[in-house]
């Protein structure tokens, strides 16, 4: 899973956005990651993320 966290970051990096932004979406697609498992996580659609996603905008306002 690390390897994944780091590629992630990096594409955030190319992306030009912020430390804090970066640290944010981290944290949330670590979470996404280990909800998923690593197996589970290459058979996941993006339906899936964005009602994951939803759930965490939830449980931090």
């Amino acid at each position: 899973m690390e390897e994944v966290l780091r590629r992630y970051k990096n594409l955030l990096i190319q992306k030009r956005y912020s430390q804090n932004t970066q640290d944010i979406y981290c944290s949330y697609f670590k979470n996404f990651c280990m909800f998923f498992g690593e197996e589970e996580l290459e058979k996941s659609t993006t339906k899936q993320i964005q009602t994951l996603g939803g759930s965490l905008r939830n449980d931090t306002a």
